[in-house]
């Protein structure tokens, strides 16, 4: 973990960033689990969460969130067909321990090769490498439930970029300022950004739905490393202090490189139409034309 405190970290050149910035899911969750005080991290409020306790979100952020994965296919099943339909590309049917339809005999007969996916054989394009930032940090009215259906539409966009033959570096991030208007001596915003999926590594749904889709990553992981450090507890991440005035949109863009950004706070745009929604994301990085996104 490398801690940053100075100005001109973020788009508001004067002002003092506080930045903790996590090169993994692992780095974070590790941070996270160490801080020996957890209070709001480790409650359970039913309008907040979707995890029961901290311990199970820390298994999640290990070992991804394998029981969303029907919610992810049913957007990346349609997008693979239309993708498939409108660029031409070939998908070859694998067996897996994950996927989309089962296979009965496999199943019955114990093998955990038992689950059916689809493989994209060939792809239009390689070698760019574009750079995500999704922006976790959210105000309270935010369901948990429509977080992670947000989260599924995200996924599919990650997978649309693999399919297409581009590798994909993801960040997320929190930024906040004091909670209730309070200030605080240490910097003007505090900042936890962490590195999910590294341009080029083999992306793994489940774990990376976890990152970009559970809202208990910025409500257990984030607000957990809040709370442990002096200088983020000024920040309002103690009981009765609000946990931060949520900032909307990257303020680390430009820190790392990013081709575009996301933000789940509230953006119901997603889920309406979840598969226009990825061709015009798609569109507008220059991926794919006006006539492939239907418009």
């Amino acid at each position: 973990m490398e801690r940053i405190n100075a100005r001109g970290l973020g788009p508001r050149k004067g002002s003092t960033y506080l930045l903790y910035q996590y090169d993994s899911v692992r780095e974070l969750a590790d941070d996270a689990l160490s801080n020996p005080d957890k209070q709001y991290s480790a409650r359970y409020d039913r309008e907040y969460n979707l995890t029961e306790s901290f311990d199970e979100a820390y298994q999640m952020a290990l070992h991804g969130w394998a029981d969303i994965r029907p919610t992810v296919d049913a957007t990346l099943v349609p997008l693979r067909e239309k993708l498939g339909d409108r660029l031409d590309i070939q998908f070859e049917r694998t067996v897996d321990m994950v996927g989309f339809e089962p296979d009965i005999d496999r199943y019955i007969s114990g093998e955990l090769d038992c689950m059916w996916d689809d493989l994209a054989v060939e792809a239009p394009k390689a070698g760019k490498v574009f750079t995500l930032v999704v922006d976790a940090s959210m105000a309270w009215f935010n369901q948990p439930e429509d977080i992670a259906k947000r989260g599924a539409v995200l996924c599919g966009l990650v997978e649309a970029f693999i399919i297409m033959g581009y590798q994909l570096e993801v960040w997320v991030e929190s930024t906040v300022k004091p909670g209730f208007g309070g200030g605080s001596a240490v910097a003007d915003y505090l900042t936890r950004l962490v590195r999910v999926n590294s341009a080029g590594e083999l992306l793994d749904i489940d774990n990376i739905m976890f990152a970009i889709g559970h809202p208990d990553f910025n409500r257990r992981l984030f607000w957990s490393v809040g709370e442990k450090y002096d200088d983020s507890r000024s920040f309002g991440f103690r009981p009765g202090g609000g946990y931060g005035q949520t900032r909307q949109g990257s303020h680390m863009a430009e820190r790392v490189g990013a081709s575009f950004t996301v933000s789940l706070d509230g953006n119901d745009v997603m889920t309406a139409d979840p598969e226009q929604w990825i061709l015009d994301q798609l569109l507008l990085q220059g991926v794919i034309d006006n006539e492939m996104a239907g418009r």
